[in-house]
């Protein structure tokens, strides 16, 4: 990130114009605003909306469509935001019946403050399938001479560490999304991601002009003095 890029904050609380903007698209500018130790680059690409070719697609429960974003995506944003300067750590885990649950933390470094983002992450236990067995212990197959044999769910589960990966995965999904990134990832079209990107362009663009008129009047003062 280029040095001296930090957000100089005005005094008013009222929106200006492209603040205005912003909050109509549901860009949250307070947050904005009042992350003053990001730089303008981090603060773009915190909210810079997900483009579209990154949204993948699956099949929710009740055969609902559900749009996500990949984890390897939310990390690369992250590095893109902060390079090495976050991490992420399990504070607990536990299954609850069929459901293993992740509580985790987000650990940004911002000039020697840490920032943290608490969430929870869940995901669905994978169990074994094993052959249906008849009353004397024998596989049943699936039709008479047949090989093949009826298989059912068990109660051994397929990979319990693989289940708490994904509960992982689902928690920094939650944590990174309270710095605004993938919230706008069940929009139905690029049309107001295209728009966001633009208008929140202008809006840095105009902070930066800000920062300059800032900066040249409080080096006009330390001259004069």
């Amino acid at each position: 990130m280029a040095e001296g890029t930090e957000l100089i904050l005005s005094a008013t609380t009222t929106p200006s114009k492209d603040e205005r903007k912003l909050i109509d698209l549901g860009v949250d500018v307070m947050a904005l605003k009042t992350s003053s130790k990001l730089s303008l680059e981090q603060q773009f690409v915190l909210s810079m909306p997900t483009p579209t070719h990154h949204i993948k697609n699956r099949v929710g429960k009740g055969g609902s469509d559900w749009k996500y974003l990949p984890i390897s995506r939310v990390i690369e944003r992250l590095n893109l935001a902060f390079g090495c300067a976050w991490s992420f750590t399990v504070n607990s885990k536990e299954k609850a019946g069929d459901e293993v649950i992740v509580e985790g933390s987000l650990i940004v470094n911002l000039d020697g403050d840490k920032v943290v983002k608490t969430d929870f992450g869940v995901h669905e236990v994978q169990y074994k399938n094993v052959p249906k067995l008849d009353e004397n212990g024998k596989p049943i197959p699936k039709k008479a001479g047949s090989d093949e044999v009826i298989m059912v769910k068990s109660d051994i589960p397929l990979s319990l560490g693989n289940d708490y990966k994904s509960a992982s995965s689902d928690c920094l999904k939650r944590c990174a999304a309270q710095f605004g990134i993938g919230l706008d990832v069940r929009e139905s079209t690029g049309t107001m991601r295209a728009e966001k990107i633009a208008v929140l362009q202008q809006y840095i663009d105009s902070q930066k002009e800000l920062q300059a008129e800032q900066h040249k009047k409080l080096n006009t003062l330390k001259n004069a003095s």
